[in-house]
Formats: structure tokens, sequence, C-alpha cells
């Protein structure tokens, strides 16, 4: 009997998703959804040094670390991670404002709420951005007894319903004609006057 042939082994990795930044500075897709383990290729059609900045995550995890840069004239640079299912914001320009998204696999965006010393309810991060038909996860750190509802004043079709706060991921329902602002109040407590605070949030480019 034959031996059977050596066959090389499938690679089901899917090839890097490519974000390209135009000569004017403007990225192209905005925000993107890409498979546990795939890779982005960053290509640069600048004439300068482009410097990527990933905002810091909430929870002290770092997908792509805190800043990469790509090369000039169609350079490129290609970044992979172990980190799956969460999303990351970036820009850049260095501001404290972050308007592009990478979503791998599931998700989600990670936002924080919390209240701070003076009774106001803090959503960090704000504001965020997450791909078309991508998800979030508003969440209260550990021992955290305050409920927080949130709210969508004067937005006729909110990207997400009203809920109360649980550690809960939900997926958008569908895009946003630019960023809209959520409120969120937190439910009285024997403890402490009742606050409230809020943030915004954009769904896809």
């Amino acid at each position: 009997m034959a031996a059977a042939p050596n066959l090389p082994i499938a690679d089901d990795t899917p090839e890097p998703q490519q974000i390209t930044i135009s000569n004017t500075g403007t990225l192209s897709p905005a925000t993107c959804i890409i498979a546990n383990g795939q890779g982005v290729e960053f290509i640069n059609n600048t004439g300068n040094q482009i410097t990527v900045y990933f905002e810091a995550d909430p929870q002290g995890v770092s997908v792509y670390g805190s800043q990469t840069t790509v090369p000039g004239n169609g350079g490129t640079t290609t970044l992979s991670t172990d980190v799956t299912n969460r999303t990351v914001n970036y820009n850049i320009d260095g501001s404290q404002n972050y308007p592009y998204a990478i979503q791998l696999g599931s998700g989600p965006l990670y936002i924080l709420v919390e209240t701070s010393n003076t009774g106001v309810v803090l959503v960090t991060p704000s504001p965020a951005i997450i791909p078309s038909g991508g998800t979030w996860q508003l969440y209260k750190a550990s021992g955290d007894a305050n409920t927080y509802n949130v709210t969508w004043p004067n937005v006729s079709a909110p990207p997400f319903p009203n809920f109360a706060v649980n550690n809960t991921t939900q997926t958008a329902s569908g895009n946003t004609s630019g960023y809209v602002a959520y409120k969120v109040e937190r439910g009285p407590s024997p403890n402490a006057l009742t606050g409230q605070g809020g943030g915004t949030i954009k769904v896809g480019n």
C-alpha cells in the first residue's frame, strides 16, 4: 500500500484587515470587526510617518499596546494580538478623542460606570465608538451596589434600549448619525444622594 501523501496543513487564519490612511489623513475603514487571531495592517499613504495611538482600556487590558508607528509613502505596519473578544478605540493625532474602532471577535467595548466622591456618575471612555453591528458593555466594578439606569433623552432611534447596568454585553441595533448622548442616573440609595451623568457613543462610520 502506498504511503499517504504529506498534505500541507490548512491555515484558517484570515489575511490581516487592511486599514488605509489616505494622503489627506483619512482612515478607511474607520471601524471594523475582525476575527479573533486576525491581524490588522495599517497602510500609510501620507508623506510622513504616522503614529497610531490606542485608548487605554478601563479594565487594564492592552490589545495592541499604547501606540505604533507606520512609515510614510505607502509604508505598512501589521499588528497581531492574543487578546480576544474585545474592542479598542484609537486615533492618529494623539488627542484625547478616539474616533476609530477595531472589534475583535464578538467584542465588546467596555465602558466603566462609577460614582465620584461628589455623587456624579462617570462613564469611561466617553465619547466612544463601535463598528456597525458592534457591541458594548457598560459595567460597574465588583462591590458597587449602586443601580445605574441608562436612557436616551431626545434620541428617536437609539442604538441600544433603555436598560439598567448589569455587566451584560449588548449588540447595536443600527447606525447612528454622529455621536449620540445617553444619560446614566444612579438609583436612590440609603447611603448617598441620587446622582447622574452620561456619555456619548457612535455606531459605525
